[in-house]
Formats: structure tokens, sequence, C-alpha cells
């Protein structure tokens, strides 16, 4: 554990939950799921030539954020694709008030301009992944069930051997949604494991 809190992590992973007041700026609400994102991006990495990463959910651009500065990713000369409205909603039905963040510029200033991003301001959608490149990591944390199961499939599909898509929302989700995610991963021929953060792991 101690690499969670004595290490360079550690002090990536405060650096850029300071302004997350998704989580009342406690670092400590996402430190081990954040690790987590960070240890399979670097094992994508490993594992792959080549393959463009992508999140989807950014709000505050925290994981994505530590995920690029922990791997220093810019070295790797890989695309990174980032998908979210950034209006404050949490699905594209649902569009009540809540504390996602909608200044787009809060993220892309503290982005590293030496990443080649493609920035897709829209909610994710089977239409806005189809000609996606060829990808080596995915981490879905929209909020979004029904876009985010929609769009496995397809995001499976382009993934490269060796790469991983994180699911966040799974070990939140109701049984029968979980059931859903389940049956979906049996029929793609994907294999999966729920990680101790509550996180879904699709390997390829």
């Amino acid at each position: 554990m101690s690499r969670l809190y004595n290490s360079e992590f550690q002090k990536i992973h405060e650096k850029f939950t300071q302004l997350d007041t998704h989580i009342n700026r406690n670092s400590n609400v996402t430190r081990l799921r954040v690790y987590t994102i960070c240890s399979f991006a670097k094992l994508s990495i490993n594992n792959t030539n080549d393959g463009a990463f992508l999140t989807a959910g950014v709000s505050f651009g925290t994981s994505a954020l530590i995920t690029t500065e922990f791997l220093d990713f810019q070295q790797y000369g890989r695309e990174y694709y980032l998908i979210d409205p950034l209006d404050g909603s949490n699905t594209a039905i649902f569009r009540g008030e809540n504390s996602y963040n909608t200044d787009f510029d809060l993220v892309k200033n503290r982005w590293n301009n030496q990443i080649s991003t493609i920035w897709i301001r829209e909610f994710l959608s089977s239409d806005i992944i189809l000609n996606l490149p060829a990808l080596a990591f995915v981490h879905l944390n929209t909020g979004d069930f029904e876009s985010e199961l929609n769009c496995i499939p397809i995001l499976y599909e382009k993934l490269n051997q060796g790469g991983f898509i994180i699911l966040d929302i799974y070990g939140w989700l109701p049984i029968e949604k979980q059931k859903a995610v389940d049956s979906l991963i049996d029929k793609i021929g994907a294999n999966s494991f729920l990680y101790i953060t509550r996180q879904l792991i699709i390997s390829k």
C-alpha cells in the first residue's frame, strides 16, 4: 500500500484531485481506483505495440490527467481520445444539475499539450466511436449504463490483443444490469474479472 501514499503516484494524484469538487477534494475517495486505472494502462502499453487510449466520461479529467503523467504518456507517441460533452449532465437523457465539471478549459489547461489528443465534446454513443482507430486501453466512466453497454462490443473489436477496458460503474450496478454486462461479455468472447475496487476489467 505504500505505493498509494509514499510514491510518485501519490504526488501526481494529490496534484490533480485538488480541483475535483465531485469528490469534495478528498483524494482518498478515488485513490485506489485511479491507481488501478494507471496499473492496467501501463499493462496495456507494455502488452501492445500501438493503439490509442480512450477515456469516456472526463468531468474534471482527474483519472486521465493522472494516468498520462504517471505513464509519461507522450513518450509513446500514441493518440489519446477524450469523450465528454462537459455540460454537467450525467447522461444524454438526464440533464439534471450535479457536481460534474462543465468547464472545458479547467481540463484542457492542465492537459499535456505534447500528447496527440482528440477531444470529442459529445455523449458516448456507437456513432461517435465507430470510426475510431485501433485501441490499446479504454476507461469507461460516463455513468450512462445503456451507452456503455451498447459501445462495449465496438470498443472490444477495436481493442488490440493485450489491451484492457475498464468499466468503472459495474460494481455499483443493480444485479440485473451486471448480468446484462456479463451476458454481453460472454457473447463477444471476452474475458473479464471484477476487481476489489468494483471496477470490471475486460481483457483481450
